[in-house]
C-alpha cells in the first residue's frame, strides 16, 4: 500500500459547520463516505481505497482495493481476526479507517441463531479523501493531489477560508525511499541497544 498522501489545512472561523459538510457530500453524492460528528468536529472519509465487507449472514467477505477488480471468498475466521488482519495488510496509519457493525454483529459472534438482514455484518472502509471539519479550520487528507487540491477549492469557496489551497506544483513530492536502509540501520542499532540495557526510563 502506497503510504504517499497530501494534507491541506484550511483555516476557517465558522460557527456553521453544517454549510461545509453540506458542500462535500453534495459534491460527491452517489460516491461512498461514512460521516459522523464528535466534540463539534465533522469526520468524513470519501471515497473507497480499501475496504473489507462481511455480508449479513457472516459467511462471504470483499476486501476491494482502489483500481483493482474485488476479491470475494468465504469467512473462515472469526470477523475481530479479519479486521486486524485487513488493517494489518492494508492501513499505513495515516489516515483515519471508517465502518460499523450490523444490528447482529454480536449475536454472530457468540453463535446464537438470527436471521440476517441486508446489511454487511461488518463494514471497514479506508477513505481515498478525509475531511476534518473544525470551527476554525478544516483538514483535507488524501492520496490524489488533483482530488484534494479540487475538494479544497469548493471549501474556499463555501467557507470564505483566509488561507488559498496550494497548487500543483506548490507540494513537494515525498520520496518515503529516500535513505531507507540508512533509517532502517539506525533503528536496528537503537533497538539493540535498548535491549542491551543501555537506555532507561
Amino acid at each position: 500500500m502506497s503510504s504517499t498522501q497530501i494534507s491541506v489545512t484550511l483555516t476557517s472561523h465558522s460557527s456553521d459547520l453544517l454549510k461545509p459538510v453540506m458542500s462535500v457530500l453534495e459534491r460527491h453524492y452517489g460516491s461512498e463516505y461514512y460521516v459522523y460528528e464528535r466534540k463539534d468536529c465533522w469526520h468524513i472519509g470519501l471515497g473507497s481505497y480499501r475496504s473489507l465487507i462481511v455480508d449479513s449472514s457472516g459467511e462471504n467477505m470483499t476486501i476491494s482495493a482502489s483500481g483493482e477488480p474485488s476479491r470475494h471468498c468465504p469467512v473462515k475466521k472469526p470477523l475481530s481476526d479479519l479486521a486486524r488482519e485487513f488493517l494489518r495488510d492494508n492501513w499505513n496509519h495515516t489516515s483515519k479507517v471508517y465502518g460499523h457493525v450490523g444490528f447482529n454483529y454480536a449475536a454472530h459472534i457468540r453463535g446464537l441463531n438470527y436471521t440476517p438482514g441486508q446489511w454487511p455484518l461488518l463494514a471497514l472502509m479506508i477513505p481515498c479523501i478525509g475531511v476534518l471539519i473544525e470551527s476554525d479550520r478544516i483538514i483535507v487528507t488524501g492520496h490524489d493531489t488533483k482530488e484534494v487540491l479540487e475538494l479544497c477549492t469548493l471549501l474556499k469557496d463555501t467557507c470564505r477560508c483566509r488561507n488559498p489551497p496550494p497548487t500543483t506544483h506548490d507540494i513537494q513530492p515525498v520520496d518515503v525511499n529516500y535513505n531507507s536502509s540508512q533509517y532502517k540501520t539506525l533503528v536496528q542499532k537503537a533497538l539493540s541497544e535498548i535491549q542491551q540495557g543501555h537506555y532507561t526510563k
